[in-house]
C-alpha cells in the first residue's frame, strides 16, 4: 500500500455506498427463501472475509507507520470505515437469512423467543401487550425490522436502563400501526442518560424508515419511551 494513495484525501461519504447496498437488498427480503440464503452465504463468505482481510492488513500498515501522524490518521479513518461496512453487511447477512424467531410472525416471535430470553438473561420483566386491531400477519420485511426495532430497544434497556421492568405496546391509531418500548421507573431517581447517537439507536431509525415509518426516544425521570410508527398498509402482506 503506497503513502501516496493513503494520504489522498479520504471522501468522508463512503457509508453512502452501504446505504445504497442497503436499499438494494432489502428488495430480496420479500424474495425466495434459496436466493437469499445464497445471496446471505456470498456476502458472508466473499465480501466479509475481504472486509476482514482488510482490517488486518491496515493493523499491519499501521505497525510500519509509527510517529507519522497524517498517514496514521488516514488510517483511522480507513479502519473506522471498514469496521462500519463489516457492521452493516453482518446485519444484511442476518436480514437476509430466516431467522427461526420470526417462522410463525412477529407476536409469537417476541412471545415465545425475544422476550422470554430477554427476561432470562437480564432479569427484567417485560409486559408485552398486543391490541386486539394489531394485524394477525405482517409481510416478511415488516416482521423483520419491527422485530429488531424491538430487539434493540430492549438491549438498550438491558445496557442503561436502571428500571426493573419494560413494557412493550403494540396497537393501531387510526392508520397507523404503533410500537411503544418503555422501561418503568428509575430506582435511583435519576435522569437516564440521553443515548439517541448510538448505532443502534440510528439502526432502528433505519428500520423504521424502510417501513416507511419514523421513530422518537425521549427519557425523563419515569423512565425511557421509544415510539416507532409506521402506515399499517406498509407491514400488511
Amino acid at each position: 500500500m503506497e503513502q501516496a494513495e493513503l494520504t489522498r484525501p479520504v471522501n468522508r461519504g463512503s457509508s453512502t455506498g452501504t446505504s445504497v447496498l442497503k436499499l438494494e437488498i432489502r428488495d430480496l427480503v420479500t424474495s425466495g427463501g434459496d436466493l437469499r440464503e445464497n445471496m446471505a452465504r456470498e456476502l458472508h463468505d466473499q465480501v466479509m472475509q475481504t472486509m476482514y482481510a482488510m482490517k488486518v492488513e491496515l493493523e499491519n500498515f499501521r505497525s510500519s507507520q509509527y510517529g507519522r501522524e497524517t498517514v496514521l490518521r488516514e488510517v483511522d479513518l480507513l479502519e473506522r470505515l471498514t469496521l462500519e461496512v463489516l457492521r452493516n453487511v453482518r446485519q444484511l447477512v442476518r436480514d437476509l437469512r430466516v431467522d427461526p424467531d420470526l417462522q410463525e410472525g412477529l407476536i409469537a416471535g417476541l412471545r415465545n423467543h425475544l422476550i422470554p430470553r430477554f427476561e432470562r438473561l437480564s432479569g427484567q420483566k417485560v409486559d408485552l401487550r398486543v391490541s386486539r386491531s394489531w394485524p394477525t400477519r405482517l409481510n416478511e420485511q415488516a416482521d423483520v425490522n419491527v422485530y429488531r426495532i424491538i430487539q434493540e430497544a430492549l438491549n438498550n434497556t438491558w445496557r442503561h436502563a436502571q428500571g426493573r421492568s419494560v413494557a412493550v405496546a403494540l396497537e393501531l391509531i387510526g392508520p397507523r400501526a404503533v410500537v411503544w418500548v418503555s422501561d418503568m421507573g428509575n430506582p435511583l431517581g435519576e435522569l437516564p442518560r440521553p443515548r439517541v447517537h448510538g448505532d443502534g439507536i440510528l439502526g432502528m431509525r433505519e428500520r423504521a424508515a424502510i417501513l416507511g415509518g419514523r421513530m422518537t426516544m425521549n427519557a425523563n425521570l419515569a423512565g425511557t419511551m421509544l415510539r416507532a410508527s409506521f402506515p399499517v398498509a406498509n407491514l400488511l402482506p
